[in-house]
């Protein structure tokens, strides 16, 4: 069984207000893209009620550093309230949803994903000292450049979220 390490445990960035639904999606997507995760995608549900809609999308992304470790990130959606409105901006007409919007993210660290020192008692003692020995400083910067990753896709989005065009 891998190891796993959690770096960023469900932080979540909440916005109100006007929300181009497939942008925001596009725009986590791009970033996964762009920072060497693998995107997939998990899990889509779209519910309708009487005062809008409720989409929950799970979005994964794997990132493998070596043979060894890999990074895993999950960011759930969770768009709430969603009603559809359209506007005429700049001669052009948008078409928005305004509703609530909730990105949950977590970041884990997983060693010896592949299960490849699980096969005797040696082999898993010798990996539990291959991790708190050999790999020690190799993991703690995997560790800092997921952490960073983070922070800059915290600060991505909430500056893609607040942008006067959606005002």
């Amino acid at each position: 069984m891998a190891e796993t390490k959690v770096l960023i445990g469900e932080k979540q960035i909440k916005y109100s207000g006007l929300i181009p639904v497939k942008g925001v999606y596009k725009h986590v997507k791009n970033f996964l893209d762009e920072n060497g995760y693998d995107p997939f995608e998990s899990r889509n549900e779209e519910e309708v009620y009487e005062d809008g809609k409720q989409i929950i999308i799970v979005l994964n992304g794997d990132k493998k550093l070596s043979d060894f470790a890999k990074i895993m990130w999950e960011t759930k959606f969770v768009f709430e309230k969603l009603i559809e409105t359209s506007f005429e901006k700049d001669g052009k007409t948008m078409h928005l949803h305004k509703g609530n919007l909730t990105l949950e993210t977590s970041v884990v660290l997983a060693t010896d994903y592949e299960n490849s020192f699980e096969q005797t008692a040696f082999q898993y003692f010798l990996r539990v000292m291959i991790d708190k020995f050999v790999f020690k400083s190799y993991i703690n910067r995997a560790a800092d450049v997921a952490k960073k990753n983070y922070t800059r896709f915290e600060e991505k989005m909430k500056s893609y979220l607040n942008m006067e065009s959606f005002k």
